[in-house]
């Protein structure tokens, strides 16, 4: 950039309303990327859990897909969230892993446990439905998260200003509520 009037124009232009983007976020059993329109790679990271035969659900309010697992023994819980995510003002993207408070079947019990089904409802609601036939809605939402330790200089006030020091909204919390 060639100035700092550049700079400002730069970032209004990468949050503007009339910029839409097409992306598309797939998986395999090891690994997420992130694809654009042209179905080139803007990231991809390995997942933290066995992604073979899950199941997905998107949620467009929130830019977030929960992805239930089957055959994943590694990971203490069953159902996660994955968000694409930014630092702001920036174009470049990375995926963010959340788990949701969901634990496994216990191994004598299978399939009893297992997330057959999900839906994700407006609001930031997501349907489950398990083998045993027990229906859950969790409340999903976004929130956003500080930046990590020494990632601005201490008294760098025009970094801090252009808000290089802070993450982009990126959490996913879910509030448990069982009906």
């Amino acid at each position: 950039l060639l100035s700092r009037g550049h700079s400002l124009v730069a970032c209004a232009e990468v949050v503007a309303a009339h910029r839409r983007e097409l992306l598309a976020l797939c998986f395999s059993s090891t690994d997420a990327w992130l694809l654009d329109e042209n179905a080139r790679w803007l990231c991809r990271q390995p997942l933290p859990f066995n992604g073979t035969y899950a199941h997905v659900a998107y949620s467009s309010e929130l830019s977030t897909l929960a992805v239930a697992t089957k055959m994943d023994t590694t990971s203490e819980t069953a159902l996660w969230t994955v968000t694409p995510v930014r630092r702001r003002g920036s174009l470049r993207f990375s995926l963010q892993f959340n788990s949701l408070p969901y634990a496994h079947p216990e191994s004598t019990a299978y399939p009893q446990g297992v997330i057959l089904g999900m839906a994700a409802c407006s609001g930031g609601r997501l349907l489950t439905l398990t083998a045993n036939r027990r229906l859950a809605c969790h409340g999903l939402s976004l929130e956003e998260q500080p930046p990590p330790e020494g990632l601005a200089a201490a008294g760098d006030d025009d970094a801090a200003a252009r808000g290089d020091s802070r993450e982009a909204a990126a959490a996913v919390a879910a509030a448990a509520a069982t009906q």
